[in-house]
């Protein structure tokens, strides 16, 4: 989660998602990989990371 929500946080940039993640490029795109294969979404799709920032946004409402 905590890549996903910094992902979608830096609006797609590999970059800068994974420098403020302190990880190796390599690492992030392992870890886009997994994420992209466990939902089903494009992450290099603006309305895929569009719709997913949306549904975090919600989920933290709804839990709090």
């Amino acid at each position: 989660m905590e890549t996903l929500e910094a992902l979608v946080n830096h609006l797609g940039a590999r970059n800068i998602t994974a420098t403020s993640l302190y990880l190796h490029r390599n690492t992030l795109m392992y870890r886009i990989k997994k994420i992209e294969n466990l939902t089903g979404y494009d992450l290099s799709d603006p309305e895929s990371i569009l719709e997913l920032s949306l549904a975090l946004r919600l989920n933290k409402f709804m839990n709090h």
